[in-house]
């Protein structure tokens, strides 16, 4: 084992020398056995993996804090940031222009679907909106107060893929479904996909649309989303108890 400063300073009682330690006792503490260089070279080589991995991790979530920046804007929940990315579905829209219906019942993961298409639109460069139904029409509200009305629907009727979560469960007002059939119309004439979510099935949600007595735009609503999306039944239990 190389002698240590510690070992010096014993040497002489802990204290230091008159005029300092010679020229060979300093020698001394700078000599490595070949063990000790080997192990200390391990040191160092371990230090440096150690920092290039923190960078990486470091580097991979600035990455992903983009992306779901990126998801965010698009307006999807932060509550869905966990969710996967799912290309092959998002790739099956970009090349049918085919949206999705997602139905089925309370908590068996429509939105968590929904959003994970999302991901996996948003991660290939595209556009998209996620919005809930009724917020949307709240939206759509407001912008009439504002005068802004056309601009608000067109945001709404012209993004490349729009995501409406909880179709049916907006009170049908008949200003509610005019809004809601002028933007679906407005899609699938310009062939633009949309993704709806909901606990109905078409028969069951142009009943739930129509309860007020317009039996025609209900209708009207329902098939035009059937001209444009693959009917997806999420199944399972709750998976949020």
């Amino acid at each position: 084992m190389s002698t240590t400063l510690f070992d010096l300073f014993e040497r002489y009682g802990g204290i230091m020398p008159k005029g300092g330690f010679s020229a060979d006792e300093i020698a001394e503490i700078n000599t490595m056995t070949p063990a000790e260089y080997y192990t200390a070279l391990q040191a160092e080589e371990d230090a440096k993996r150690r920092s290039n991995n923190l960078q990486a991790g470091n580097e991979q979530q600035v990455k992903r804090q983009i992306f779901l920046d990126k998801c965010h804007r698009a307006g999807m929940p932060k509550a869905y940031d966990g969710c996967a990315v799912d290309t092959n579905r998002a790739n099956t829209i970009a090349a049918s222009s085919r949206g999705f219906w997602i139905y089925g019942n309370v908590g068996a993961g429509k939105t968590h679907l929904a959003c994970s298409i999302l991901k996996g639109w948003v991660a290939a460069g595209r556009s998209a909106r996620f919005t809930q139904t009724c917020a949307m029409l709240a939206n759509l509200r407001d912008a009439m107060g504002e005068k802004n009305e056309v601009a608000a629907t067109s945001s709404y009727s012209k993004t490349p893929l729009l995501i409406l979560d909880d179709l049916g469960k907006e009170a049908p007002t008949p200003w509610a479904l005019a809004k809601i059939f002028e933007i679906v119309d407005a899609r699938y004439s310009s062939v633009l996909p949309t993704i709806i979510t909901g606990q109905h099935t078409p028969n069951d949600l142009a009943k739930r649309l129509s309860k007020n007595g317009d039996i025609e735009m209900s209708q009207a609503i329902v098939s035009r989303l059937l001209g444009t999306c693959t009917l997806i039944q999420a199944g399972g239990n709750d998976r949020r108890v």
